[in-house]
């Protein structure tokens, strides 16, 4: 969990566990050329798997289910403004890890900045 996310970052619900193999086999279907918003990521697995009221995937759901999967070297998700893919490209992969190392550090500058208010 996140400090002041807690409500938000919480372990993965058996259902979200579930879903993990759905994203997985939609995204497998997925590249560059096709990638797929969050939106329509998410309306396809909740249409899929037809969650309780209130038990819906969303947006913060969807990311940490993803987070999950690259974690655990699953599957070579890609995030872009254009969607989520899966790749087996290395250089596309070197990319993304690129692009999640630049924000950790954008958040990282943040918190050592708010250090001045101490």
């Amino acid at each position: 969990m996140i400090t002041n996310f807690e409500e938000l970052t919480f372990a993965l619900t058996q259902d979200e566990k579930k879903a993990i193999k759905l994203i997985i086999a939609i995204l497998k279907k997925t590249s560059k050329e096709n990638a797929i918003k969050s939106n329509e990521l998410i309306g396809m697995i909740n249409s899929k798997l037809k969650p309780k009221e209130g038990k819906e995937l969303n947006g913060v759901r969807l990311r940490k289910a993803v987070n999950y999967i690259r974690s655990k070297s699953m599957l070579a998700i890609i995030a872009t403004s254009k969607g989520y893919y899966s790749t087996t490209d290395a250089n596309e992969v070197k990319r993304q890890i690129k692009s999640l190392n630049e924000r950790a550090e954008a958040i990282k500058n943040s918190a050592i900045g708010l250090t001045n208010f101490l």
